[in-house]
């Protein structure tokens, strides 16, 4: 038996395999479509745990330099506190030395006083 081809089912026979091969590569193009988007999505996983950690370290940074900032306010209102104390302190000394000069003075005078009389 002796098959012959007419030209409708040679021309069908190159549509179908023409079909064949742009559905081929549609499934390919698909296939790689598909990576592409599991790639892009284990980024964006990524970056978004990275803005996560970067938005966590950021939060300590901030309360760290707000702790700071009152423990410096706190230093700052101790070394006044100490200032004022070493000032009025300095001032005693000034007022002891001021009397002990007195004191000296008074001394020397006596002495010499002292020494006008004959006993």
């Amino acid at each position: 038996m002796e098959i012959i081809c007419s030209p409708l089912s040679v021309t069908t026979s190159n549509i179908v395999q023409e079909i064949l091969e742009m559905t081929q590569h549609n499934l390919h193009s698909i296939t790689e479509g598909n990576r592409m988007v599991d790639l892009t999505e284990k980024t964006i996983n990524k970056i978004i745990d990275s803005s996560n950690k970067t938005s966590t370290l950021s939060k300590k940074v901030y309360d760290n330099a707000k702790k700071q900032s009152k423990d410096l306010e706190e230093l700052t209102n101790t070394i006044n506190s100490i200032t004022e104390e070493i000032s009025h302190n300095t001032e005693i000394a000034q007022s002891n030395l001021d009397i002990s000069q007195s004191l000296n003075n008074q001394t020397h005078q006596l002495q010499e006083e002292l020494c006008n009389f004959k006993i």
